[in-house]
C-alpha cells in the first residue's frame, strides 16, 4: 500500500502547487473579461428594453429554469417531458400557441427551429402565437413545432411524424434559414445536422467544454494560451472557421438546403395542404450595422467571417428555391438581435404580420 501513499501525497503535493501558481499569477495578470450570452441578457440589451415580460424570458438564460433533456431517435428530437418555466411551455410534443382556438376549420402549422420556437419571448408572444391571437375570429388553429438547432431536413422528419395532423384546406408554414447555413457552409455539414454534427465530433466537443472551462475560470490556463498566441492581456478573438475552406462549402449547402424546402412542400401538398416557405433574417443579412449591431456582432469572431458568405449564399439558394419568400433583410435598422440570430418579440411581431400577409389574411 505505500504506493498508494506516495501517489496520494504527489497529487496533493501536485495540486498544492497549482493552487500557488494560480494564486500568484492572479496577483498580477488581469484575465480579459469573456463574453457571456447570459450577463449580455441580463443587462436588458435594446431588444428587451421595452419588453414587459423581460422578468419572466431572463429566467431561460440565468440558469432559473432547466428544461428537460432532448431526445434524438429515428430522426426526431423531442423533449424528455412536458415543462413550463419562464413563460416557455412545451405541451404534447409542440411549444404552446395562445390563443389556443379549440373552434377550428383549419390549422396552420409552423415549423422551424429556435427562432419558430420562440427563444426569447414568452408563449404568447412566439411567432405562431402572434399569428394565432391575429386569426381568433377566422377558425383557424395555429400550431409551433419549432425545436431548437432545426434544419430544413429535420423539419421534413417532424413533418412527416405528424402528417396525419395536417389535413385538406391546412397550411404548412416553413420559417428557417439560419441554421441550415451554419451547418451546411460554417460547419461543411449540409447532408447532416448541427445536432448529428456534435454527437459524430462529440470529442472536439468535449475537448472545447474543458477549455472554455479552463478560459473562464483558471488565470493560469488564460495566461499560457496568450502566451502561445502573443496576446498576453489581450482576448482571443479567432475563429475555428478559414473562410476560404467554407465559401467552398456555399453552393453545395445552398443546393441541399433548397432541395428539403422542395421535399417540404412535396410532403405537404400529398395532404392536400397549401405550402410556404419564409427564408428568415439575421445579423448577417443587415446591409448596414447600428452601433448596437456592431458590438453584438462581434461578440463571436466566427460572425464577421459568416456575414462575408451570406449574402452569396441566399443569393444561390434563392436562385435555387424560386417558390421561397425572401425576408431576410427585413430587420434592417431594427436593433432587435439579442445574437446572430435570436429576437425579441419586437422582431416576431413584424414577422408575424408579414407570414400573415403572404397567406392572404392581410
Amino acid at each position: 500500500m505505500s504506493w498508494i501513499k506516495v501517489f496520494s501525497i504527489q497529487l496533493i503535493v501536485f495540486f498544492a502547487v497549482l493552487g500557488l501558481v494560480e494564486v500568484g499569477v492572479s496577483l498580477f495578470y488581469e484575465k480579459p473579461e469573456s463574453y457571456s450570452l447570459e450577463s449580455f441578457i441580463e443587462s436588458r440589451p435594446e431588444p428587451f428594453k421595452d419588453d414587459g415580460e423581460f422578468e419572466q424570458i431572463v429566467k431561460n438564460f440565468n440558469g432559473k429554469c432547466k428544461a428537460p433533456a432532448m431526445l434524438h431517435k429515428d430522426g426526431l428530437t423531442t423533449y424528455a417531458s412536458d415543462f413550463s418555466c419562464g413563460g416557455e411551455s412545451y405541451i404534447n410534443g409542440k411549444r404552446l400557441t395562445l390563443p389556443n382556438n379549440e373552434d377550428y376549420k383549419s390549422t396552420i402549422h409552423v415549423f422551424g427551429g429556435s427562432t419558430v420556437w420562440g427563444t426569447g419571448a414568452t408563449d404568447q408572444k412566439t411567432i405562431p402565437s402572434l399569428i394565432a391571437s391575429s386569426l381568433t375570429d377566422k377558425k383557424v388553429r395555429v400550431l409551433n413545432y419549432g425545436i431548437s438547432s432545426f434544419v430544413a431536413s429535420q423539419q421534413n422528419n417532424h413533418l412527416k411524424a405528424f402528417l396525419s395532423d395536417v389535413l385538406p384546406g391546412d397550411t404548412v408554414v416553413y420559417y428557417d434559414g439560419a441554421n441550415d447555413f451554419w451547418n451546411g457552409v460554417m460547419l461543411g455539414n449540409a447532408g447532416g445536422n448541427i445536432i448529428g454534427y456534435n454527437i459524430e465530433n462529440r470529442f472536439d466537443v468535449y475537448i472545447y467544454i474543458v477549455k472554455n472551462w479552463l478560459s473562464k475560470n483558471l488565470k493560469t490556463y488564460q495566461l499560457l494560451s496568450d502566451i502561445r498566441r502573443g496576446r498576453v492581456g489581450k482576448p482571443i478573438n479567432t475563429c475555428a472557421v478559414n473562410i476560404e475552406t467554407a465559401s467552398q462549402n456555399v453552393e453545395e449547402a445552398a443546393l441541399f438546403y433548397a432541395s428539403a424546402i422542395s421535399e417540404a412542400k412535396s410532403i405537404s401538398e400529398s395532404k392536400g395542404a397549401s405550402f410556404y416557405h419564409f427564408l428568415q433574417p439575421t445579423l448577417l443579412d443587415v446591409d448596414v450595422l447600428s452601433e448596437y449591431e456592431e458590438m453584438v456582432i462581434l461578440q463571436d469572431p466566427c460572425w464577421p467571417i459568416a456575414r462575408e458568405l451570406k449574402e452569396s449564399y441566399d443569393k444561390i439558394f434563392l436562385n435555387y428555391s424560386t417558390i421561397s419568400i425572401d425576408l431576410s433583410e427585413r430587420f434592417n435598422n431594427k436593433n432587435v438581435f439579442f445574437d446572430n440570430v435570436h429576437v425579441s418579440s419586437k422582431g416576431n411581431k413584424l414577422i408575424a404580420s408579414d407570414i400573415l400577409s403572404k397567406l392572404g389574411y392581410k
